[in-house]
């Protein structure tokens, strides 16, 4: 699926950003305005309005969901916020006024990316890829250094700045959930969402948002498989959320055959078989259990080229992208996914960090004591089950507080002792808790037994660069606009520039296989009612996520429903993929010069030891294991790129 297209402002550019019909199956052609499809089906699910207005009143549209005429851009907003988050792109052009108008839904199914040289020309496409080849494009397809910055330091493309930036100096992306109207005068941006929240308002109990929620949830899932026609797989990891659309999927279609599909592998701490056949057993799906590819760098190599872009992922994407083509052999159009689950619908282990923001040293201890059946550490105590209640709450206190103090040994030496004393008198700080575990830490290191990965290997006039102001449109930000500012956590949550990129990208992935990726966590009404839910619901007994269990009850396998526990990446997997991604690409790494222009060669042989060293416990390693495959796909990118400029058509 391709939408590209252009407008421009100086009669001299019309030629030179000319673009071919023969390329694209429907197109508009107007005097300074061109915009061609190729792909874009007839599925009601992704739904396009892409129109423009002649200036004889003469309305020209493509559209795959209904015929209107759009002759105004009042319509055109009207339709936009009448579509319920299913109008994934909305392009309009006023030739009499030569001004378009560029939207994008809610959770940014859908790429849009773009070019604006104010007064000269505005180039905009769906694909980074077909943009990086266009020959009239090259002078603006600079790699952007801010952004290489924000990708190679952990955990940063986690936070929320501008969301415009992409890898490409003059390229943007737009924002979801936003209208970009761009003129000869200049470029406005502004929220087309808004928040119909007070429908649950006077919701206050378990009973009063589980069913609303289970009712929503129902639809979203209906929604995305509605085409009976069709064949659907489900990735089936074992998860709460992936569980539970696989299980909503035959709940709704009984009778139509669901395809599960679960990765297998040999690590211990990823194993969530048991959970998923509980699942298959309680559901009747069909199921398959399958190893992920081997080509770890082969693929990085392909998703480079399809994303024009370096990978999201922060391990080798072969455990994602196994699913896609495994479900196309099946005969399957549709891969249902649990995408987004934990962010869509929230927790609610939020309300123990408030708490202690907040100083609330009651509500802490009471919250801390529903959590500790579900003590992820436990493992680590032989004698766990022997221990009183006082003894194991006592622990996970004192755990909570061990991070908490880590997290904000950043205060001035006054604060810091100032806090220390007022939570010790509060609720008891065991020195000799802290103490074993710093002097730990401390031995591990001097034993090469622990290491403390720094936050990024680049070069150091990189890390050194300061940090670009927030000049664009920074995502929770503009999305929650009025709504109460309790909201903007949830809203950061959901809006990482990350999740973001990552549903862009497995759209990509899901047109190159020739399957759907449906993720019905994305759904707009999902996300208002859960953003209403209070902590205290979602938390419930100290599992988290209590409003969507309720939900699933009578549907969801019993251990699914009661499971506490969640497979990590910190295991052999993550050190096992990761080192063999390395083997795969050292001999291109030693061929390629573009990335150590950027990385510095030195930091990552030390984290290449790193992660050859068996002395060091996988926890550990994932800040190493997020080094090298950075490295690996930033490397991927900056070659692809050069290459790209050079066959440029």
């Amino acid at each position: 699926m391709l939408i590209e297209g252009v407008v421009v402002f100086q009669e001299n550019l019309k030629d030179r950003f000319r673009l071919s019909k023969s390329t694209f199956d429907k197109s508009i052609e107007l005097e300074h305005f061109f915009l061609g499809t190729k792909d874009i089906g007839n599925d009601a699910y992704e739904q396009f309005l892409l129109s423009s207005t002649k200036k004889a009143k003469e309305n020209t549209s493509i559209c795959n969901f209904l015929h209107v005429e759009v002759f105004s851009f009042d319509i055109y907003k009207q339709i936009l916020s009448a579509s319920d988050n299913k109008l994934r792109l909305a392009i309009w052009y006023d030739e009499a006024n030569r001004k378009l108008h560029l939207a994008r839904e809610l959770f940014g199914t859908i790429p849009l990316y773009y070019i604006h040289i104010p007064g000269e020309f505005l180039f905009f496409s769906t694909s980074l890829s077909s943009i990086a080849g266009n020959k009239a494009l090259q002078g603006y397809l600079d790699p952007n250094e801010s952004m290489i910055v924000t990708y190679h330091r952990f955990r940063m493309d986690l936070r929320n700045s501008d969301y415009s930036r992409t890898f490409y100096s003059q390229v943007q992306n737009l924002a979801p959930g936003h209208i970009l109207s761009v003129s000869q005068a200049g470029e406005s941006i502004e929220r087309h969402i808004s928040f119909n929240n007070e429908k649950w308002a006077g919701y206050s109990r378990p009973e009063d948002f589980s069913p609303a929620i289970r009712d929503i949830f129902s639809q979203s899932v209906s929604a995305s498989a509605s085409d009976e026609s069709l064949l659907v797989a489900s990735h089936l990891s074992g998860g709460l959320d992936s569980s539970s659309v696989s299980t909503m999927f035959k709940h709704i279609y009984p009778s139509r055959p669901l395809h599960t599909i679960y990765h297998r592998n040999d690590s211990k701490e990823m194993d969530e078989s048991l959970y998923s056949r509980s699942v298959v057993s309680k559901i009747g799906s069909i199921h398959h259990e399958v190893r992920q590819s081997e080509d770890d760098f082969d693929l990085i190599q392909l998703h480079t080229s399809l994303f024009g872009e370096p990978e999201v992922s922060t391990l080798s994407p072969s455990l994602i992208t196994s699913l896609m083509p495994y479900a196309r052999n099946l005969g399957c159009s549709i891969l249902l996914r649990g995408s987004a689950g934990d962010s869509v619908i929230g927790s609610g282990m939020e309300i123990l960090n408030n708490s202690f923001r907040e100083k609330k040293w009651a509500d802490l201890k009471y919250y801390l004591e529903k959590r500790v059946p579900h003590f992820s550490l436990a493992k680590n105590y032989p004698d766990w089950d022997n221990y009183s209640f006082e003894r194991q709450f006592d622990l996970v206190l004192q755990n909570f507080l061990y991070h908490r103090f880590s997290e904000s040994r950043n205060k001035p030496a006054g604060a810091l002792f100032a806090l220390y004393n007022e939570v010790n008198n509060a609720l008891g700080v065991s020195k000799s808790y802290f103490m074993k575990r710093a002097f730990g830490n401390i031995v591990k290191r001097w034993m090469q037994t622990s290491v403390a990965a720094p936050q990024s290997i680049l070069r150091d006039e990189y890390l050194q660069l300061p940090q670009s102001e927030e000049s664009g449109i920074v995502l929770p930000r503009s999305l929650r606009g009025d709504l109460d500012p309790r909201h903007q956590e949830y809203f950061e949550d959901v809006f990482t520039p990350r999740a973001v990129t990552a549903t862009e990208q497995q759209f990509v992935l899901g047109e190159y296989y020739g399957v759907k990726n449906r993720a019905p966590f994305l759904d707009k009404q999902l996300f208002e009612i859960c953003m209403m839910v209070p902590d205290s619901i979602k938390y419930g007994s100290g599992k988290g996520r209590e409003h969507f269990r309720e939900a699933m009850r009578g549907l969801l396998s019993d251990e699914v429903m009661e499971r506490s526990s969640k497979a990590t990446l910190a295991s052999s997997h993550g050190q096992k993929i990761t080192l063999r991604l390395y083997e795969q690409a050292k001999s291109f790494l030693n061929d390629s010069k573009l990335v150590w222009e950027y990385v510095d060669r030195r930091k990552f042989d030390e984290q290449v030891s790193i992660l050859k060293n068996d002395k060091i416990p996988y926890p550990e390693k994932v800040r190493t294991w997020f080094h090298v495959t950075r490295t690996i796909t930033l490397a991927s990118w900056l070659e692809w790129l050069a290459e790209t400029k050079n066959q440029a058509v």
